[in-house]
């Protein structure tokens, strides 16, 4: 019987998923799998899904996303960021890897590594609302102009599977151990982050005769004007 249930999951299993307690994927994760590229994740902590998508023959691909509800939310096919919100931050679908004016090319069939995160927000209410995510594909003939329509599907849960390449694992590892002390962990670029354990420390840039003050800027971010002089701090 335990046998049979093994062979089952692995049949019905097309993603993996590790959901933390903590907001930065740190500590001991419960396991659990997704059948499909259309989920929704309960809120609270942090989510990693990861698996392999298989592209079937040469093409060009693009990808949509659809994001719904108070989380953050990234996808990766291999090291190409296609699908994320805003914030963290924002910009133009054409700068995006895998749009349909900037699509993914492949000379052959082939397996991709894909990764998902998911954190919690950081703001109420909206971080007590589950994401909602679809991620759907497109085979093209060539990059489309932005105006151009795209027929956008489902991605076939056939096409996707719960395992990791042992060189995809060792470069995860590798990240992982990276991932400690202070730095400038978060797109916010007056807020240094402690990892694993998740302490931020944010400097406010103020205006003493207006009493304003700058608490958070990105790159590219077009609402900062400030320039700090020799003796701001």
């Amino acid at each position: 019987m335990p046998i049979m249930l093994s062979l089952l999951l692995s049949s019905t299993a097309t993603l993996k998923v590790d959901t933390y307690s903590t907001s930065a994927l740190h500590g001991t994760p419960k396991t659990s799998t997704i059948d499909s590229l259309d989920f929704s994740i309960q809120p609270g902590g942090s989510t990693e899904i990861t698996g392999t998508l298989d592209i079937p023959n040469a093409s060009y691909y693009a990808f949509s996303c659809r994001i719904a509800g108070g989380q953050i939310v990234f996808v990766w096919i291999e090291d190409h960021l296609v699908c994320h919100t805003d914030p963290p931050f924002g910009n133009t679908n054409s700068s995006i890897d895998g749009s349909k004016e900037n699509p993914l090319s492949y000379s052959a069939a082939t397996r991709q590594h894909i990764v998902i995160h998911i954190y919690a927000s950081s703001e109420q209410p909206v971080r007590d609302t589950p994401a909602d995510v679809s991620v759907r594909w497109a085979s093209l003939a060539s990059p489309l102009a932005a105006d151009a329509p795209a027929n956008f599907s489902a991605v076939p849960p056939r096409l996707l599977t719960p395992g990791s390449s042992a060189v995809e694992l060792q470069r995860r590892s590798l990240q992982r151990s990276l991932q400690s002390g202070w730095n400038l962990w978060l797109y916010n670029l007056l807020s240094v982050a402690r990892l694993p354990q998740s302490f931020v420390l944010t400097t406010a840039i103020c205006q003493l005769s207006t009493g304003e003050c700058l608490e958070s800027t990105r790159i590219e971010d077009t609402a900062a004007a400030i320039r700090v002089g020799p003796f701001a701090i």
